[in-house]
């Protein structure tokens, strides 16, 4: 789990990996690094001499913990050994937690942030002094402050947590961190945050016993002992004091071991809630989780909302949700309202969910519940009443989320509404609101999904004068972008910024990456990208779809075909997609034999042939010399509907290039304009390539097009110098 980054807040240079790994050495020799140590070998994971190593880090992170391979000491960030020594201890303490809690959930955002609260207020990080060094001058309540900001940082960059879920988790995980103590058995004496190990150690020393008793439920932030008893099992979201980890709280279950029995009792509440028939309430559900002794708090609710809003089941939300209400199981707030208010207008729509909002007691209409109205609004296309709450948003002094930016530019990104984008963005500097990497993410989408690389340059462009940090989605935009426009020098720059930013093992970038490397050719780094991805705990079917279409790209047919033998043997061959992966890859290598064949295996499996398919199929026809066939199945493939959003796809668009490419060189000038007025369609066309593509044709066919140069300039192409030189050609069959 990456830290925070405290080496550019001093300004020096950092340290060599050898004067790091001296560093290493002496801080494993501090007390608390040493009892951390130990703890960790006592519960059966003990440190090697390679569990701690020095590298150079490209990320502004101090260091990090990696399942499976140890903790990372960014050395190119540490300065003075105290730095190392923090790193050391905050690391060691999510080593901890993942070795005490054998199925700790680092992709849950609240399982990560609640060993990144433990971590932050355990190990000293948030300490006065070290956040002056930072910058922070607050002294005050600096402690929370510190501890929020961090794990909220280091949570956003887990790519399964967006930011708003990131600060869902830090709220539900925080009711639990804070570490108050039993006033029977301390004096009165409550520490409700402790700012290192060392003052806890000094409290049980002063108390001449042991770890004091916990009062409560604050049951995440604990020190080691306390923690050896109780650890992550009395977490409500993790299935209490039973279930979900191996490493129970049960006085008869080996603590060293980890094992421990499973049983029917350890299904989550979410998973009861998930398997409930469609005749079933979710009363039943809450009552068998009572029944079997665990107690409903507010953290297992976040994470049956946040499992049921995945799978889209908005209706059983807004019953949980509603029981949630009703029975008030625990003290309710705004976040609670907020989600009922949510899904209430998913479900029953706009008027159902303005009459709910009325009924909220006045203390909880708050900006949060508002700006969740404004998105509901705008998830159901409602602008002109979503702008009117945001006015009234502005009367009462509430800020505005940039969200609602963002859902209104998404709303407006139509061409025939994108003249609005600009004062919706300039009303966001109105309100004050600061410009998230998102809303440029959105922007910057807009212009390639239009295929206009000047104004992706000029959004980025921007973004720099703005100051906001580029993520490894805009990289992946824009590499994306240039590699359509086949402007692949540009595409390999941004591929290697993707490269230097990407976070943890976000599926999203690595298959980016599979259809950038396919389009370079760069075979050794696409085998690479392509061994990560097996590496993740599930493989989904689209990252074999897009190995097998990169791989046929860079002209490895054999590697394209084990590919999809063994997406065939472990994946459900359900999707025409799959199939078209690979009819692809054998159209365009000629295989007509083999792309027939599998046709006729899609119908077997119940799979439609759909447009793009027929597409391919024309492709390999024409690769076989079989013009009638070819056009034949063009005009099948014609009369299947396909939506714009097909139309306007990669695939859809590369393989309609081809076909016009290959008709060029035919001299067919009636099928290449057909199927360049598609490309024309969907803006393909503002590439100079494609009307080069196009007058190949005219000069292979020794014929005269008048107003070419015209035509091509007005719709949006730059000639360049092929241009002029075929134009040239096609003057000389001017009669």
């Amino acid at each position: 789990m990456a830290e925070e980054s405290v080496s550019s807040s001093y300004g020096y240079n950092g340290k060599t990996v050898e004067e790091c790994q001296d560093m290493i050495k002496k801080g494993l020799k501090t007390p608390t690094v040493r009892f951390l140590r130990e703890h960790l070998e006592k519960a059966g994971c003990a440190v090697g001499n390679q569990f701690i190593k020095a590298v150079n880090c490209d990320k502004q992170i101090s260091g990090g913990y990696v399942r499976g391979e140890g903790i990372l000491v960014c050395s190119n960030h540490m300065n003075m050994q105290d730095d190392v020594d923090q790193v050391l201890i905050h690391e060691l303490i999510h080593a901890y937690d993942d070795c005490r809690a054998k199925n700790l959930d680092w992709s849950n955002c609240v399982h990560h942030a609640c060993s990144e609260i433990r971590a932050g207020h355990l190990s000293g990080d948030c300490h006065y002094k070290r956040e002056l060094l930072r910058g922070y001058m607050k002294i005050r309540g600096h402690e929370q402050e510190c501890v929020k900001r961090r794990v909220m940082k280091s949570v956003v960059a887990n790519p399964y947590c967006s930011e708003v879920a990131a600060n869902d988790a830090m709220e539900a995980a925080w009711d639990f961190s804070i570490l108050s103590f039993d006033s029977s058995k301390t004096s009165g004496f409550k520490l409700p945050l402790a700012n290192s190990w060392t003052m806890l150690i000094r409290i049980q020393k002063r108390r001449g016993a042991d770890y004091p008793t916990p009062g409560g439920s604050n049951l995440c932030f604990a020190s080691l002992k306390y923690y050896k008893r109780f650890s992550f099992c009395q977490l409500p979201w993790l299935h209490s004091q039973k279930c979900m980890f191996s490493s129970l709280c049960s006085s008869d279950i080996n603590i060293s071991s980890g094992e421990a029995p499973v049983t029917d009792q350890c299904i989550s509440l979410s998973s009861r809630i998930e398997n409930l028939t469609r005749s079933e309430s979710v009363t039943s559900a809450f009552q068998s989780w009572m029944a079997d002794g665990f107690p409903i708090h507010r953290g297992e609710i976040f994470h049956t909302i946040n499992r049921l809003r995945k799978l889209k089941m908005s209706k059983r939300a807004l019953e949980v949700m509603e029981w949630v209400i009703r029975e008030r199981p625990y003290k309710l707030k705004e976040l609670d309202y907020s989600h009922l208010l949510v899904f209430t207008t998913k479900i029953h729509g706009i008027s159902q969910g303005e009459t709910l909002f009325t009924h909220i007691p006045p203390n909880f209409q708050n900006e949060l519940l508002y700006n969740n109205l404004v998105l509901a609004c705008l998830d159901k296309g409602v602008i002109r009443l979503s702008l009117d709450y945001m006015k009234k948003m502005r009367e009462l002094g509430f800020p505005i989320s940039y969200l609602a930016f963002n859902r209104l530019i998404i709303l407006h990104s139509s061409p025939s509404r994108r003249k609005a984008i600009p004062r919706i963005l300039t009303q966001m500097k109105v309100d004050k609101v600061t410009p998230h990497p998102s809303t440029y993410n959105i922007l910057l989408k807009i212009e390639a999904d239009d295929h206009n690389i000047e104004g992706l340059s000029k959004v980025f462009n921007e973004m720099k004068k703005a100051k906001v940090e580029p993520s490894e989605i805009t990289y992946c935009i824009l590499a994306s972008a240039h590699a359509a426009a086949r402007l692949y020098a540009v595409c390999e720059a941004f591929v290697e910024e993707v490269e230097k930013c990407k976070t943890g093992n976000n599926w999203s970038t690595f298959d980016v990456l599979l259809i950038l490397y396919g389009y370079l050719g760069k075979q050794r780094k696409l085998e690479e990208t392509w061994d990560t991805i097996q590496n993740f705990p599930y493989v989904r079917y689209k990252s074999y779809v897009l190995a097998i279409e990169a791989f046929g790209r860079t002209g490895k047919l054999d590697r394209a075909e084990e590919l999809w033998m063994e997406m065939k043997s472990k994946k459900r061959l359900k999707r025409t997609e799959q199939f078209n992966s690979i009819i692809s890859v054998y159209c365009r290598h000629g295989c007509l034999d083999e792309a027939s064949e599998l046709f006729k295996e899609m119908e077997t499996n119940g799979c439609k042939a759909n447009a793009i398919t027929y597409r391919n199929l024309a492709v390999g026809c024409l690769k076989a010399g079989l013009v009638e066939e070819a056009l034949k199945t063009l005009q099948i493939g014609s009369d299947q509907t396909a939506s714009s959003w097909v139309r306007r796809s990669t695939p859809w668009m590369e393989t309609t290039l081809l076909l016009v490419e290959m008709f060029a060189d035919m001299g067919d000038i009636e099928n290449a304009n057909k199927l360049f007025q598609e490309l024309r369609e969907s803006r393909f066309s503002r590439y100079t390539f494609v009307y080069n593509t196009l007058l190949k044709a005219y000069v292979k066919a020794k014929a005269y097009c008048p107003d070419f140069l015209r035509n091509m300039i007005l719709r949006g192409a730059r000639p360049d110098a092929e241009t002029y030189s075929l134009l040239r050609l096609v003057e000389e069959f001017k009669t």
